[in-house]
Order: structure tokens, then C-alpha cells, then sequence
């Protein structure tokens, strides 16, 4: 799953960085990247 986070990362993709907080737990810090 690194692998594929990563190469999103690459691509510059905000929406998929504020996915991977959510599934860590961390709504919160989600909604701030979302705003």
C-alpha cells in the first residue's frame, strides 16, 4: 500500500493525501487539508 500512496503522492494528488489521513483516524487534520 506504500507503493501505491507513494506514486500518488508523486502526481501531486492533495485529495489522495487527505484520504490517507482519514484512514488513519485522523478526521480532523482531514477536514483542515480539505478547507
Amino acid at each position: 500500500m506504500n507503493d501505491d500512496e507513494r506514486g500518488y503522492d508523486e502526481r501531486g494528488t492533495q485529495s489522495f493525501n487527505v484520504t490517507r489521513r482519514l484512514y488513519q483516524g485522523e478526521q480532523e487534520e482531514v477536514l483542515e487539508w480539505v478547507r
